[in-house]
């Protein structure tokens, strides 16, 4: 999704440039600002993805060392 949204930013930038004659400084300054709002967004993604599968190593831990659970309830609980 930061990818996406940075192109769309930059594509935006060299449209408003070649119309309104600005050319290379809309360019660049298009690009530029496409970079510092793609690559945060991308790096957050990445991040919360990460994150995600920590808590479900986590959860599936837990449920796999508890002797509480039965091999069906711990297949139900890990949505195998």
């Amino acid at each position: 999704m930061g990818i996406g949204l940075g192109c769309l930013i930059a594509i935006v930038a060299v449209i408003m440039g070649s119309q309104t004659g600005g050319g290379p400084q809309f360019f660049f300054g298009g690009l530029l600002l496409g970079v510092i709002v793609g690559i945060p967004i991308y790096v957050l993604g990445v991040l919360v993805s990460a994150h995600a599968q920590v808590l479900k190593a986590t959860l599936d831990t837990a449920v796999h060392s508890s002797p509480f659970l039965t091999k069906d309830e711990m297949a139900r609980v890990t949505s195998l």
